[in-house]
């Protein structure tokens, strides 16, 4: 098998930029919609379509279950194995048909809260149109994982370049010819759902002998909710800095903290799409024993380590002129906010490649435990330092959050690989781990 050195060359770097590629290009496409909505409609159809993409993104990043990281792990694990074409088609065809129950339920959980939060007949109907969209939506989620577990991610980011274009081309004429809110809904369905079929015409060798397993899915339905848990509270463990400084802080410090927490977006969307090009990787590579999984390991943390530090330097140099210049000289106290939720990098890095390494050796549970105790310290730390020290007090909660989840994680996975080097889980083992990462690039 390849070196990690050589994969990377060959491979991850290239699916790394496609599933970047594919990220960001839906956050140009939302923008784009977004600004030309506020520009050519009044403040309460503003709000209305703020309500209706507002229950789509929540819904369509639940409708998943958090299953991404499993089905990659198991579509690579199979596709290795003796008649790989059956075992993969059984698993595909089992989880497509799982998801799309799952896209059933939230299309029909996202017209219900639609029907509590809209104030008229038309934002109502434009919910309910869009959150068929979940249908499709959750099936989708079993093929964009397939491709990357074949690391084909160039499908991906082909298939949401054609999909994001249709969507932001489609609605803005729409928009710029006085339409609302329902012809809107109509075109981002239609869309998704297109976005479906040329995923199908991709798989069809998977999909020509559709094999459908009620064990599949009853395995599916047992793990789902550690994964789904996990989603939440990943969710909730972002969110609750700002929950809570709102509750407790003045308005000011909240716009400081919200201000700087924009630039740790471009942070997740690299690191999600780094672990999803890595994944296939650390799968391969678990395979071949302990010693040979720290290595893969310590070289997977490396990149974005070395990335994260940079960033903590970058920000304790130039963040309050950038803050200043690109929101305005009041922004400029926010440097120290914005410097402690650039550190939150390191360990978030830390975090997100020891999960993905949890899913492959069959011990997700731990990736589950940590959020949970990530979530508690958040909580605690928040409510305990936001008081006193508001915006950078709820960064340092957030900060202290992801660095117990990181040690939790790295303990327990050096617990597996190297229990003799890391003397039954002390720090000594983190630093010494931290440390390959680092210098044995």
């Amino acid at each position: 098998m390849n070196s990690i050195g050589s994969r990377t060359k060959e491979l991850i770097g290239p699916n790394f930029f496609f599933m970047v590629w594919s990220g960001s290009i839906g956050i140009a496409n939302s923008l784009v919609v977004w600004i030309a909505f506020t520009r050519t409609k009044d403040i309460v159809e503003v709000g209305n379509f703020a309500i209706m993409m507002g229950l789509y993104a929540l819904f369509y990043g639940i409708v998943g279950l958090g299953l991404q990281p499993y089905l990659i792990n198991e579509i690579r694990e199979r596709g290795s194995q003796n008649d790989p074409v059956a075992k993969v088609t059984t698993f595909v065809s089992s989880a497509a048909a799982f998801l799309g129950i799952s896209g059933i339920a939230a299309a029909c959980l996202m017209t219900a809260t639609g029907y509590f939060l809209a104030d008229s007949t038309e934002v109502f109907t434009a919910i309910a149109i869009l959150s068929i969209s979940m249908v499709p939506s959750g099936i989708d989620a079993v093929a964009e994982s397939a491709a990357i577990a074949y690391e084909q991610t160039r499908i991906v980011a082909v298939i949401a370049t054609i999909e994001n274009l249709l969507r932001t081309v489609v609605p803005l004429a729409l928009i710029l010819s006085g339409y609302g809110l329902i012809p809107i809904a109509i075109a981002f369905a239609i869309i998704r759902f297109t976005a479906l079929i040329v995923y199908a015409i991709t798989a069809r060798r998977h999909l020509a002998n559709f094999d459908l397993r009620r064990a599949e899915v009853s395995k599916l339905a047992r793990i789902t909710p550690t994964f789904a848990g996990t989603i939440v509270l990943a969710n909730l463990n972002w969110q609750l800095p700002m929950i809570v400084l709102g509750f407790i802080s003045v308005a000011s410090e909240l716009a400081i903290l919200g201000t700087s927490a924009r630039f740790l977006i471009p942070v997740s969307i690299l690191m999600g799409s780094f672990a999803n090009a890595v994944h296939p990787t650390i799968v391969d590579q678990v395979k071949l024993g302990a010693s040979e999984s720290v290595r893969c390991l310590s070289r997977l943390v490396a990149l974005p380590l070395t990335f994260a530090m940079i960033a903590v330097g970058c920000s304790v140099l130039f963040g309050g002129s950038l803050l200043a210049a690109l929101f305005g000289e009041s922004y400029r106290a926010a440097s120290q906010t914005l410097t402690v939720l650039a550190m939150c990098a390191a360990p978030f890095c830390v975090v997100m490649i020891a999960a993905r390494a949890l899913v492959a050796t069959s011990n997700q549970r731990i990736d589950l435990i940590a959020n949970v105790v990530g979530v508690v310290v958040c909580a605690t730390a928040a409510v305990t330092l936001t008081p006193e020290f508001g915006a950078v007090g709820a960064a340092v909660s957030q900060l202290l959050a992801f660095s117990v989840m990181a040690a939790i994680e790295t303990i327990f996975l050096l617990r597996i690989f190297a229990p003799h080097s890391a003397r039954a889980a002390s720090a000594v083992g983190i630093l010494a781990f931290l440390r390959s990462a680092i210098w044995n690039k």
